[in-house]
Parts: structure tokens; C-alpha cells; sequence
């Protein structure tokens, strides 16, 4: 989905061409990755800052998985020459 911008996610699922992609439909059901889209919150909404505004961050809602994730990368990986 990244490779691919559509005009919306559920064009990734879509049967007529030019939108027509097997790829998404092969890996999971539009319906399944629907709920797991609407279910799946890592942040809180409320404390979110607008684009555009002084301080936005645009990977806040995932904010709270990568921290902890590149911590533990840069803690177990040791660059060498």
C-alpha cells in the first residue's frame, strides 16, 4: 500500500481496472484489515496536535510502539567499520 497511492484504501481491494490489485486481496480481506484499522489505537486522540501546527508529529499515532522499538534496535546493534 505504500507503493501504490490510491485515491482510497479500499481502491487497493478494487476489481476494476486500473485499481485492480491482487496483491492486497491474496494477503488479507478489505473487511479484516477494516476492523483491525478501526480497532487498533496506540494514542491517545485527544492529545494529538493538528498538521500544520507548531510541534506536529506525523507518526504520533505510532509513537508509543517505535520508541520502545528503536531503543531496543540501537541497544542490541553496534555499528562496525
Amino acid at each position: 500500500m505504500g507503493l501504490v497511492n490510491l485515491p482510497t484504501v479500499e481502491g487497493h481491494w478494487s476489481t476494476t481496472w486500473p485499481y485492480s490489485s491482487l496483491a492486497c486481496s491474496k494477503v488479507l480481506k478489505r473487511d479484516r484489515f477494516s476492523l483491525i484499522m478501526k480497532f487498533l489505537h496506540l494514542n491517545d486522540n485527544s492529545c494529538y496536535i493538528p498538521k500544520g501546527q507548531p510541534g506536529h508529529d506525523r507518526l504520533y499515532k505510532l509513537r508509543p510502539l517505535l520508541d520502545p522499538l528503536i531503543a531496543n534496535f540501537q541497544a542490541s546493534y553496534t555499528l562496525h567499520r
